[in-house]
Parts: structure tokens; C-alpha cells; sequence
């Protein structure tokens, strides 16, 4: 054991990668919704950029560490204090058995995610609850790397999207020309967008649904599926926010503007290829520095 959850306000869950594979048995792939502060979080304490840490959403509280162990926090901008002493955002830290680890104040984005040295696990499934133990392997050796930079995935204010099978439902150049206000109703299965009527949606039969995928309400309203995402629904599907900026979705906080960009599946699939090598060469990056000079 590493951490115990003394109290929370907000949402605090286990996340790591993505399990596809599933969505035949109604099962979405779930995972990090920003896979970039994921594995940056991960690269400061010495992982694989993808082992499960705690996403913590719009959250403010309070843990215990039980044994001496590192941390790392990406994502969010927040206030992160242990015993009292506020410390540098996008860091590697240690802590020792009976430190309280304070998150609060998230002054950007939605989304902070706190690694440990080994990953964190959790018997339980969902949002943790007060008295939750989490555990992590026991420290051991020097931090891996030195400060992580500012996550793209925080400059959200435009998602790029490309046309759904239902596109012609909806006037793309209205689209872009509109500005969306994003809901109070949004989680890790949807963001509800508010903003102006851009069309009508007829009954369908349900069909499998992806994340990122955007649907018409009947209401003409606008909603984006997130990792929890249904995997079937009987709402047409207009367009996708395209993979490169998913981590962007899962950054978005109520009560933000936001605005969409049109593009081709063949600039989407760029996008990503050059999303994934970037991501690669920032990784890289932060190994190659060594250890940040703030970690005790």
C-alpha cells in the first residue's frame, strides 16, 4: 500500500491505458481521457507511459502516503502541497510514510493525473471512495527524469473533427462558424455541448459508436463521446473529433467555449502520426535530461 484517500471533492478514479477489444460485449475501451499528461506523469517517476496512475477530475483532497515512494502529477494546472509546502507543477517529488499530499485549486483544465513509481492499483472499479488504499510498488533508485513539459492537450480551445456517416444532417460551415459552451452535464462518457440548433435528428436503429464520435440529439443539441462512451447509440453520428486531440476533450472544463475546425480523414490521419511522434520524441526528451533538480 502507498495512499489512502482521506477525503475527496470531484472525481477521482484509476486510469492507465485504453482495453480494447471489448466493445462487442458493450464493454468501451475506457482508459486515460488526456493519454499525453498520462504518459508524462509516467515518464517522471521511471514508467512505461501508459501504466494506470489516479486521474483526478476538477478534484480537491487529500491523501496519505503509507511508505516512502515518488510521485509525479501532470495536467491540470493545481496546487499540490505536501505537509503544507506548495510544489512545482509537471515534477517528480518523494514522499515518506505519514506525508499528507493536499490537491487543490485547479486553476487550468479538468484533468490531473498522479503517477507512482510502479503505477497505482485499486481493487475496485469507478470513482474512488474515502478510505480508499491504494497500491504501488515500494521506491526504489533515483527519479527517472527531469520536468515534464506543458501538455499540449491543455491548449484546448479548437477541436478538429472530420465528417460522420450523418454529415449531411448538419451545415459544417454553421459549425464552424459557431461557438459551443460546454455543459455542467460532462464525464468520462460525454461532454454535452450548448450552443446554437444546427439540425434535427430522425430515429435510427443503434449502431456501434466510437470515442470522439458526435451525435445529434433529437433536441439538436451536440454531445462527444468520451473513453466511457456508449458503445452502441441510436443517435445520428455527425462528425468525430479526431485521435491527435482527444487528450484536448479530456481537458475541457464547464463552462468553457469552444470551437471546431473541419478536417479531411487524410489530414486526421497525419495529425496523428504526427501526434504519436511527437509524444515519442517529448518522452525521449525527459529521459535524456535525468533527474529534475527539485526532488528530494
Amino acid at each position: 500500500m502507498s495512499l489512502i484517500l482521506r477525503q475527496g471533492y470531484g472525481i477521482a478514479t484509476i486510469q492507465g491505458a485504453p482495453n480494447p477489444g471489448y466493445r462487442k460485449f458493450g464493454v468501451p475501451p475506457g482508459g486515460a481521457f488526456d493519454m499525453i499528461s498520462l504518459a508524462f506523469a509516467n515518464a517522471l517517476v521511471g514508467n512505461v507511459s501508459d501504466l494506470p496512475t489516479v486521474e483526478l477530475a476538477l478534484f480537491t483532497g487529500t491523501f496519505e502516503s503509507t511508505s516512502k515512494h515518488l510521485l509525479a502529477a501532470v495536467g491540470a494546472e493545481a496546487e499540490i502541497l505536501v505537509n503544507g509546502t506548495q510544489l512545482p507543477n509537471r515534477r517528480s517529488f518523494l514522499v515518506s510514510k505519514g506525508d499528507s499530499i493536499e490537491v487543490k485549486s485547479f486553476t487550468r483544465g479538468c484533468r490531473l493525473y498522479l503517477a507512482s513509481k510502479g503505477g497505482f492499483f485499486h481493487t475496485l472499479e469507478g470513482p474512488l471512495p474515502r478510505g480508499a488504499e491504494l497500491e504501488s510498488a515500494i521506491f526504489e533508485g533515483p527519479p527517472a527524469a527531469s520536468e515534464a513539459p506543458e501538455p499540449s492537450s491543455l491548449a484546448n480551445e479548437k477541436l478538429r473533427i472530420v465528417p460522420g456517416p450523418h454529415a449531411n444532417l448538419i451545415d459544417f460551415s454553421q459549425l464552424e462558424a459557431s461557438t459551443f459552451k460546454l455543459g455542467v452535464k460532462m464525464d468520462r462518457v460525454g461532454i454535452r455541448l450548448e450552443g446554437p440548433i444546427l439540425g434535427s435528428a430522425p430515429e435510427l436503429p443503434s449502431e456501434p459508436s466510437v470515442m470522439g464520435a458526435i451525435q445529434l440529439t433529437p433536441a439538436g443539441e451536440l454531445i462527444i463521446h468520451g473513453p466511457d462512451g456508449p458503445t452502441v447509440g441510436g443517435y445520428p453520428k455527425v462528425a468525430a473529433v479526431i485521435s491527435a486531440d482527444w487528450p484536448k476533450m479530456g481537458q475541457l472544463t464547464p463552462g468553457q467555449e469552444l470551437k471546431f475546425e473541419l478536417d479531411s480523414l487524410r489530414q486526421a490521419r497525419i495529425m496523428a502520426e504526427r501526434h504519436e511522434r511527437k509524444l515519442r520524441s517529448q518522452l525521449a526528451e525527459l529521459f535524456k535530461k535525468g533527474p529534475s533538480d527539485s526532488t528530494g
